[in-house]
């Protein structure tokens, strides 16, 4: 049973089977008043027996929620645990002849009982009759280190009698960490993390902490008031409320205020909402006929119309939001119309579909700040 003194953890659950015992002692004084163990009584065995069994299973979903614990923070933090290193080294492999021949990556080899496999292809050119490539343990760990010998292969017909030698002992090999190990070193990088907006990703997450914001997303080097890109120690974080609406420009000023308090000085950091940008689309569908039209018409519009709002358009999509600075697509083509479109109960397939004057089959926004906006939006049965 693991040590659950010994991590960090660990929720406040005992698993020893004494603690749980003295919890059955207590339930059955409170259910049988006078009631008293008797050594050897079949009543005492069976909850000794029970005792030990729950034990085991706290023990074991305790390890699981503490180890689900660690995976999450390491993945919020960005600290992943290690899971080792195999060891590793050098073989030296002789032909028999000079024909010329390979070995393939990842053969398996032995040294003893430690399997190794080689880490790339090994190419003998022809005239040749040796070659070197490195090896590898297929597992991680330390064991391994120091280990040399003689290293067996699987026949190979060209192979010189005694053909793979190793060139020097096994070394490098690091074991996984110990979850004492990796819970000091998650403490250790957490105590670095400081609430300072550096890059932009840390500038978009930061700007959306205020409750008025429903996105964000911080441009690199951008310059709002000139529009011009690749500007040294600039960012611009484009501020929205849920609907993709800009803010109050007192809100967007105590937003900027706030980030320059923060970050060192000489940056221009500018805080901006969203430029719309209206488009225009006109669909035409065909509708099973097991379908009332006019609802479906209405609800192709409908999912157009959401589609193509700042709010909708702005916010990343479910492929997307591992993305700290999700930026908004800037070109909005008529495919992603239709595709939405498609997925309405009651449309058997679009069969057409224009954006805009219809002379393209995208639109492209003009700067990273626009969002599109729906514009006039038809859709009729085909």
């Amino acid at each position: 049973m693991a040590d659950q003194t010994a991590d960090v953890f660990t929720a406040p659950i005992s698993a020893l089977p004494a603690d749980i015992r003295q919890q059955q002692d207590d339930e059955m004084r409170s259910r049988m008043p006078g009631w008293r163990p008797v050594p050897g009584a079949a009543d005492t065995n069976m909850l000794a027996a029970a005792a030990q069994v729950s034990a085991e299973g706290r023990a074991a979903l305790l390890d699981k929620l503490a180890d689900e614990i660690r995976e999450l923070l390491g993945s919020i933090f960005g600290v992943p645990r290690s899971l080792g290193t195999p060891a590793f080294s050098t073989i030296t492999v002789e032909a028999a002849d000079t024909a010329g021949h390979e070995l393939e990556a990842a053969t398996t080899l032995f040294i003893g009982e430690t399997e190794l496999e080689t880490v790339e292809l090994l190419t003998i050119a022809a005239s040749a009759t040796t070659g070197a490539v490195a090896v590898q343990t297929v597992t991680a760990g330390s064991d391994a280190n120091g280990l040399t010998g003689a290293v067996e292969i699987d026949t190979l017909d060209w192979l010189a009698d005694d053909g793979v030698t190793l060139d020097a002992p096994l070394a490098g090999g690091n074991d996984p960490e110990t979850n004492p190990e990796y819970d000091q070193r998650l403490r250790d990088e957490m105590r670095l993390l400081w609430p300072t907006p550096v890059t932009a990703e840390n500038v978009a997450v930061y700007v959306r902490r205020n409750p008025a914001v429903g996105w964000a997303w911080a441009i690199k080097g951008y310059n709002a008031d000139t529009g011009l890109s690749n500007q040294a120690r600039t960012v611009t974080a484009v501020v929205a409320a849920a609907d993709g609406a800009a803010l109050l420009e007192t809100v967007e000023d105590a937003i900027r205020d706030d980030i320059l308090l923060r970050r060192e000085t000489n940056w221009n950091v500018f805080i901006v909402g969203p430029i719309t940008t209206s488009v225009d689309a006109d669909a035409e569908v065909v509708v099973d006929p097991d379908h009332d039209e006019a609802t479906v018409l209405a609800a192709v519009e409908t999912v157009l119309r959401s589609t193509l709002a700042p709010g909708g358009w702005m916010r990343p999509r479910p492929w997307e939001v591992t993305d700290p600075n999700h930026q908004p697509a800037r070109v909005i083509h008529k495919n992603t119309l239709i595709a939405e479109a498609a997925q309405v109960p009651g449309v058997v397939y679009v069969n057409d579909l224009t954006i805009g004057d219809g002379s393209s089959d995208h639109i492209t926004l003009s700067s990273p700040r626009h969002l599109p906006t729906p514009g006039t939006i038809t859709v009729t049965a085909a």
